[in-house]
């Protein structure tokens, strides 16, 4: 749960927006060769970063070029030996037989430790996924994952069936980059969807409006292009739409077949008609350009931008792939107010930090981690999923990103964490210092897990702490700091360490991870 944006949380707000302004006043690009600040912009937004290796790579290309290594992946790349597939255990929940000739206790218990198998295998998944993000060769699908799981919003908190979440996840990997109308009909298939929706108890004598609503304001249309009665009939289409184990399945006694009139057309329409009459109009193009807009182009796009890709988007009858390869090449996703203008989400910014670091974590650590800091995998808010942009960040949450962001380099152990967060408040509000605890012993899990990074690695060469300072933060930032942090941080260095002459000291392991928990802690970290 997030805290709100309040009074409390102003001078955050009012540090974001400096940081903001302290982007980079990069020119726009002429012709069509990438510099590193394209590059690194390109590996922000259609990636989790990239690191000084990676950016230089891409300066070798030009936009399109870039642009297909992105969306295509690198040559020989191939999911499915990239990652071992997810292993689901429990695929099943307990049959009717086997509650059988037991008494009322036994039958309690084997519902309890079904309850307690799933909930583990749900845990198992939310990790596997993050492990995938953090290792994968083509971070543009698993981004695209998290757009549409939080597009098509569904929560193991009301399907309360891990293998489900994870049939739906699987699928929107498999469309990740593919057609958004194949993908909308399967997943108003999908047993996921039509559980979190209420789909399964909408039957022909009594309709349940939840999915069909759903469909129109929040995945194609919108609010405003749809009446109540549109809503009425498209729930009549969908009547008899449910699932039977992991399989969808059409109730036909419980369908309707009776005409419908919708969005001003009558016939015996089912729910596939519904769903075609929608991609059918215009305003769900509009709908789905201005999120993938927004998604990867950021609060400052320029207007036309989203009418632009609608059209583009009906021109190739909703082929995701073709609207970013021309998204990633455009001179207005590469203009300088675009530019380290979003606020990450908590997975996308620890993802990034990882990779940017070169460090791989386990899943599980980067997910609850992620949860801690309102972001818990599987499970959004609500149908209309994650809100983004500024209500990631609140006075606590904003001092628990770099808290929990410098595991990262410093390693975690129970008793860091029991240190960092089971003590005193740190400024956090009371809901999300009891949150915190009763995270704990999640995050924690017994992990032990030291990162196999040497900071001294990174900044090998550098002889001043101005050049230790600039490297670290060009690694790690997408936004220059301001000349008062830079100076702050300097001013650190010059005071730790071993002294080589009169100028510079030559900081430990220790003390350099510490300059990196401060750089991960600034405004400017949370930016890309």
């Amino acid at each position: 749960m997030r805290t709100s944006i309040a009074a409390p949380a102003r001078i955050v707000t009012v540090l974001m927006v400096a940081a903001l302004a302290a982007a980079p006043a990069a020119q726009t690009t002429r012709g069509t060769t990438l510099t590193p600040a394209d590059a690194e912009h390109l590996l922000n937004r259609a990636g989790f970063g990239g690191t000084p290796e990676a950016i230089a790579a891409l300066t070798q290309l030009d936009r399109r070029a870039a642009a297909l290594l992105l969306v295509d992946g690198p040559k020989g790349w191939d999911p499915e030996v990239e990652l071992a597939p997810f292993d689901a255990t429990l695929t099943e929940r307990p049959a009717r037989q086997e509650f059988i000739g037991k008494s009322e206790d036994e039958r309690r218990k084997l519902r309890r430790d079904y309850r307690r198998k799933d909930r583990r295998q749900y845990e198992q998944f939310r990790a596997w996924w993050c492990d995938r993000m953090l290792a994968t060769r083509h971070p543009l699908v698993e981004k695209m994952v998290l757009f549409w799981h939080n597009h098509f919003t569904s929560s193991y908190r009301d399907v309360r069936n891990s293998y489900h979440m994870a049939l739906q996840n699987e699928l929107f990997r498999d469309e990740a980059l593919g057609n958004f109308g194949d993908l909308l009909h399967a997943v108003s298939r999908d047993p996921a969807m039509l559980e979190y929706l209420d789909n399964r108890s909408n039957r022909k004598r009594k309709p349940n409006e939840n999915f069909a609503r759903e469909v129109m304001e929040l995945f194609t249309v919108g609010v405003g292009n749809y009446t109540e009665k549109d809503i009425k009939e498209a729930a009549r289409a969908f009547t008899g739409w449910t699932f039977r184990g992991n399989e969808f399945v059409l109730a036909r006694r419980q369908h309707d077949f009776g005409k419908k009139t919708f969005l001003g057309k009558t016939g015996r329409f089912n729910g596939d008609d519904i769903l075609d009459a929608l991609l059918e109009q215009p305003a769900t193009a509009r709908l789905i350009a201005t999120k993938l807009i927004r998604y990867f182009v950021g609060p400052n796009a320029p207007k036309p931008m989203a009418a632009r890709y609608a059209t583009l988007l009906r021109a190739t009858k909703y082929e995701i792939r073709p609207v970013l390869l021309k998204l990633f090449q455009d001179p207005d996703f590469y203009r300088e107010e675009v530019r380290c203008s979003r606020i990450m989400g908590p997975i996308e910014l620890l993802v990034s930090n990882a990779r940017r670091l070169g460090v791989k974590p386990p899943g599980a650590l980067v997910a609850n981690t992620g949860a801690l800091l309102g972001q818990t995998l599987l499970a959004p808010p609500n149908v209309k999923g994650w809100d983004g942009g500024i209500a990631w960040i609140s006075t606590s949450t904003f001092l628990m990103r770099g808290n929990l962001t410098s595991y990262l380099v410093t390693g975690v152990t129970p008793q860091r964490i029991r240190r960092d967060f089971g003590g005193g408040d740190g400024g956090m509000s009371r809901e999300m210092m009891q949150m915190q605890r009763r995270s704990l012993p999640r995050l924690q899990g017994g992990t032990r897990w030291n990162p196999d990074v040497r900071i001294k690695d990174l900044v090998a060469g550098k002889t001043t702490p101005e050049a230790i300072v600039d490297t670290l933060a060009d690694r790690l930032l997408a936004v220059p700091i301001t000349e008062e942090a830079r100076k702050s941080v300097t001013a650190y260095c010059h005071t730790v360490g071993t002294r080589v002459s009169d100028d510079f000291r030559v900081p430990t392991e220790y003390q350099l991870k510490r300059i990196v928990r401060i750089l991960l802690s600034l405004p400017e970290a949370q930016l890309n």
